[in-house]
């Protein structure tokens, strides 16, 4: 709403009304604050609202907002905040379309996504809080909506270029944080956007490794270089699975580049420089840390002592992550093994876990109580048994086999590059997923909805581009 500037007759008593309106909202902010202690929801919650809310009648802008949205790592009513930020953006798009049109679900996901989510619903018999496990599922249902809006919204490359700029400008701003942070404070470091910055730094990496392959020349320096600040930001967060996740995916594009190189112009030369140049900086970026702040790479050190493997007591657990995980995978196992075809309850582990843990009340409850599987694979199996998983599986290889199929529909060099730098991100997540259960919610699981999205509008794109050049014969 626009409020006049002139100050006569009707104008003036409309802006006088509209000035009183504002004062008065201080009134019931400051009781809100003050009953809360002035804690940081609160001043989220009272701040931000009206200010996102404004943005809801500007789609693009709220669009953006969303991405921002990923990088906050606030957790409000069980929710994480860029899920409410992800169902929010389906009132922005009715808000500004006047209605739901039905195109939008017009996808390759759609089939797969509702066969899915069929097969999760049995699992509800077995929670012991379904209105818990329902409200849970706006995680999936925040999922749904992503790749859902992003596949019709995005009709552009243009549009998905400025997205990933986006969240390329960010994750390098938080790289910058946590290389300061690492270097001054010392200890494992992940920036404003918490522990998920060591899967968007990756996403990042593996963007500009496909980035490295079509580009040429001086334009190339500066990709290489957000590379490089990227990775070091990584290694300052001392996670090793992300490590593994990375090779993993590295080598299957790599593989797949190869054996696919004339299909994408490129030259094997080409693929084997690339790759001893970023292999030469990788190295480069381990030697200068290790001599500069070796503190950095202690938890990798432990990998190689005795104390990384060896359990002698419980007080051994909280220096070691895998032993402490075991404890989590033990307790996810028993309970799928009660019920092993339609699970105990879909995103009910958390709360679930304390009916079937076998290990000492002491360990469940420092280890295990209200934590989530860790592998994406195996929550699915536990929360929603072998009928939900064959669901799951179904729609993550449908969702892959979209990125393969728009590779090979692509004809030109952008319709290459993109479809090839979406395929290699959907690949990492699913590697990613062995060893993390992120992607199933909060602020990880939102950045597939997002990727998704842009996998449907990259195969629609691709798709209507054919369609226009038959039209044009």
């Amino acid at each position: 709403m626009q409020i006049k500037s002139y100050f006569t007759g009707s104008a003036y008593r409309f802006n006088l009304i509209i000035y009183l309106i504002g004062l008065s909202l201080i009134v019931p902010i400051i009781f809100v604050l003050n009953i809360t202690q002035f804690k940081l929801n609160a001043i989220v919650l009272t701040i931000g609202i009206p200010f996102i809310s404004i943005f809801l009648f500007d789609f693009n802008s709220f669009k953006y907002l969303f991405i921002v949205s990923l990088f906050t790592n606030f957790f409000l009513f069980g929710l994480y905040f860029c899920v409410f930020m992800a169902l929010s953006l389906i009132i922005s798009f009715i808000l500004i379309n006047g209605k739901i049109n039905f195109e939008i679900f017009d996808t390759p996901l759609t089939r797969p996504i509702i066969f899915y989510y069929i097969t999760i619903i049995p699992s509800l018999i077995n929670s012991s809080n379904i209105i818990l496990s329902f409200y849970l599922q706006l995680n999936l249902l925040a999922i749904i909506i992503l790749f859902l809006i992003f596949g019709f919204t995005l009709t552009k490359y243009e549009q998905i270029k400025k997205i990933l700029m986006v969240f390329f400008l960010l994750v390098a701003i938080d790289s910058m944080v946590i290389i300061y942070l690492g270097l001054t404070k010392g200890g494992r470091e992940f920036g404003f956007s918490g522990v998920v910055f060591v899967d968007y730094s990756v996403m990042v990496i593996i963007s500009l490794l496909v980035i490295s392959i079509f580009k040429r020349g001086k334009s190339l320096f500066p990709y290489l270089g957000l590379a490089v600040l990227v990775f070091a930001g990584l290694i300052f967060t001392q996670t090793r699975n992300t490590f593994i996740s990375l090779a993993l995916a590295s080598l299957t594009i790599v593989i797949y580049l190869i054996f696919n190189r004339k299909g994408l112009n490129i030259s094997a030369k080409r693929i084997i420089s690339t790759f001893s140049v970023i292999i030469i900086l990788v190295l480069l970026v381990v030697v200068l840390l290790s001599l500069f702040s070796p503190s950095t790479f202690e938890r990798f050190d432990e990998l190689k002592q005795e104390s990384a493997v060896t359990v002698r007591s419980e007080s051994d657990l909280y220096k070691n992550s895998l032993m402490t995980r075991l404890l989590i995978w033990d307790t996810a196992i028993n309970a799928f093994k009660h019920h092993p075809i339609i699970g105990i309850g879909v995103y009910s582990f958390p709360f679930e876990s304390a009916q079937y843990y076998t290990i000492s009340k002491e360990l469940f409850k420092d280890y295990v109580k209200g934590l989530s599987p860790h592998i994406t694979y195996l929550a699915v199996l536990t929360e929603t048994g072998i009928l939900g998983f064959i669901g799951f599986i179904i729609f993550l290889i449908s969702s892959i086999r979209l990125g393969i199929k728009s590779l090979n529909l692509a004809s030109t060099e952008q319709q290459k590059f993109y479809s090839l730098l979406i395929l290699s991100l959907n690949i990492y997540i699913f590697y990613s997923m062995f060893l993390s259960d992120a992607w199933l919610w909060g602020q990880c699981g939102m950045l597939w909805g997002m990727i998704l999205g842009m996998s449907i509008a990259n195969y629609k794109i691709i798709k209507n581009s054919k369609v226009d050049a038959d039209i044009g014969k």
